[in-house]
């Protein structure tokens, strides 16, 4: 089933070329998807259940049409299923008023157990809820990401109470904004994010110690790698492509 929500966009959501940052594009569909789940009653289902909370794995966007000031858009996303009994796939479609995909994504979810902070199978009663559809956004899977390789230390910071989300942890959507710090200025001023990828390992809190580590992919010469870490180990990556 899929769900319709519209998008008030803030003049805060904006870069110097006029377009829409892609972390606000990704704060429109993750609120979309949020007031979804609330309609099909999902949080109380799996209160039923125990505890447990949806935790983002992985993002995959397309940046066909940047959004610009003053456009009308709405957010149609929807639950795909895939057969996978611990993974969700949530489909996303950003639009234009008049119908024009400007953005298309999917984002893949798993179900937290709170008490022992580990992945849940998802049951029937969720699944059902959604009413699964089978259209995907895009076809076929990506292969895993790789760390960066002969990347370059773009800098390090201490991470802030600032930073963190509701459930105490360095909110998702900070880590696009990390890993587009890294970017070259130059990169920066005269290039757009057309495609981004995030695939989420250990949480970052408050207080730790981050090193951000950046590199143009050997795989696309286009796109550019970058490893998000804290003092022991690699937790997030990301490759962003330019056009």
């Amino acid at each position: 089933m899929k769900f319709t929500r519209p998008v008030t966009t803030r003049i805060e959501d904006f870069d110097h070329h006029g377009c829409t940052k892609p972390e606000a594009i990704l704060s429109y569909l993750e609120n979309a998807a949020d007031r979804h789940s609330a309609s099909v009653s999902d949080d109380t289902i799996r209160k039923s259940l125990g505890g447990t909370a949806w935790i983002l794995t992985q993002w995959r966007v397309e940046v066909i049409t940047p959004p610009t000031w003053q456009d009308s858009l709405f957010v149609e996303t929807w639950v795909v299923d895939k057969g996978a009994s611990v993974r969700s796939h949530r489909q996303f479609l950003l639009k234009h008023a008049d119908g024009t995909i400007l953005v298309r994504a999917e984002a893949t979810l798993a179900l937290l157990d709170l008490a022992s902070r580990k992945v849940r199978r998802i049951s029937e009663a969720l699944v059902k809820c959604y009413h699964a559809e089978d259209e995907a956004v895009f076809a076929g899977e990506l292969p895993r990401m790789p760390e960066p390789t002969g990347e370059t230390e773009a800098f390090a910071m201490t991470l802030r109470r600032g930073d963190l989300d509701f459930n105490g942890h360095v909110h998702n959507l900070r880590y696009l904004e990390l890993a587009m710090e890294a970017l070259p200025e130059e990169v920066c001023r005269t290039r757009r994010i057309t495609a981004l990828r995030i695939a989420y390992r250990v949480p970052l809190m408050a207080g730790d110690r981050v090193r951000i580590r950046a590199a143009q992919s050997e795989m696309q010469n286009d796109s550019w790698d970058i490893g998000i870490y804290n003092d022991t180990q690699l937790c997030t990556l990301v490759r962003l492509t330019m056009g």
